[in-house]
């Protein structure tokens, strides 16, 4: 019987609450697979025991990453893993954006510092000075800054007041993070607070459906932002966001993430291979080519173009904010007919697979 393991972590055995389903209709669907759940931090897991994994909800490797990089190299040497490992090891650096904005996507402008960068510069006891030349005359005072690899706002603040820019706990906060990771600064939007960021759903390059990420509300109705830790206390973290299907995105948003995509996909297909031998990737798979398309699953975060400031060069009414095609929340609990479309994608991929010489 094949086995099929559904990546997750200790922390979070079973994913999240609006992907649970997804277990226990694969095995619904599939009497002839084996399904489970396998945590990527429980050392006595037999990676080689599976025919394929489905990364859904490793959502603590961004604070553990000198225990999950090298997981990642040994498991993807084992068995085949979903997305493919060249695309996840693309995927997880935000630089991929800058990547994509240089083959004509629009995106939010971001400028991605590397490690220690400021360190071969003059000391600098200020934001701007740890920022480096040019950032705040292309990019403005009201920034988000955040780790280049990072989930669920680790370490993601705003800077925008005089006051936070003067205080040298800004620039100390930042000076720390960037002695030990890159760093991605972009433009605050302002719309997301008010409108929030929308999410386009694909399967297999297929349109699945929408969600949009709005402001978790208190009882009051109030936003709730996260509250910034004290070597984050100087600067305001940004606002929490708490998603849901929409049957109503904006017109224009699904072609939108679809050229996304497309683009996406074609870098994508290019990328060398990596672990174990898995299947040929293609932008555009035939039936019968024995080729996939390089996301099984993939999330296009979507914001409105503010058309002020740094934005306003963009004539794009929709800005890319993420690709997420590493381990996104997929809201199937919402959106069931997806679970359909999952399947039939995990489905082709086990039928290629078998046909792989061992």
């Amino acid at each position: 019987m094949p086995r099929l393991a559904i990546l997750v972590c200790r922390k979070y055995p079973e994913a999240h609450p609006l992907d649970r389903t997804l277990i226990k209709e694969l095995r619904a669907r599939n009497p002839d697979l084996e399904v489970v759940w396998a945590p990527w931090d429980d050392v006595s897991c037999d990676w080689k025991s599976f025919d394929m994994v489905l990364i859904k909800a490793p959502w603590d490797y961004q604070e553990r990453v000198a225990e999950f990089w090298p997981w990642w190299e040994r498991a993807t040497s084992q068995t085949r893993f979903f997305n493919e490992p060249q695309v996840i090891n693309w995927n997880i650096h935000k630089g991929y954006i800058n990547e994509l904005a240089a083959h004509g996507v629009p995106v939010i402008p971001t400028r991605v510092l590397p490690k220690g960068c400021h360190l071969a510069r003059a000391p600098a006891t200020d934001l701007a000075g740890i920022l480096g030349d040019g950032v705040v005359a292309a990019l403005g005072h009201d920034l988000v800054l955040k780790p280049a690899v990072s989930a669920s706002g680790m370490a993601t603040v705003r800077v925008s007041s005089p006051e936070q820019w003067a205080d040298p706990r800004t620039a100390a906060w930042m000076g720390d993070l960037l002695g030990q990771r890159d760093m991605l600064v972009q433009p605050y939007v302002a719309g997301i607070a008010q409108q929030g960021e929308w999410a386009m759903f694909f399967i297999d390059g297929r349109f699945a459906h929408a969600g949009l990420k709005l402001p978790r509300q208190q009882s009051d109705g109030a936003a709730v932002p996260h509250l910034p830790s004290p070597a984050e206390s100087a600067a305001g973290r940004v606002v929490d966001l708490e998603m849901h299907v929409t049957e109503h995105p904006e017109p224009g948003m699904v072609a939108a993430a679809e050229r996304i995509l497309a683009q996406a996909a074609r870098i994508a297909a290019r990328l060398p291979p990596v672990g174990r031998a898995s299947l040929p990737l293609s932008a555009a798979p035939t039936e019968g080519d024995g080729t996939v398309f390089p996301f099984l699953y993939a999330r296009v975060d979507l914001v409105k173009n503010p058309r002020t400031g740094p934005f306003a060069a963009i004539e794009a009414p929709f800005l890319l904010g993420e690709l997420e095609v590493f381990e996104p929340l997929l809201l199937l609990t919402e959106a069931p007919a997806t679970v359909g479309l999952l399947d039939q994608a995990i489905g082709r991929r086990l039928r290629l697979l078998a046909a792989l010489p061992n």
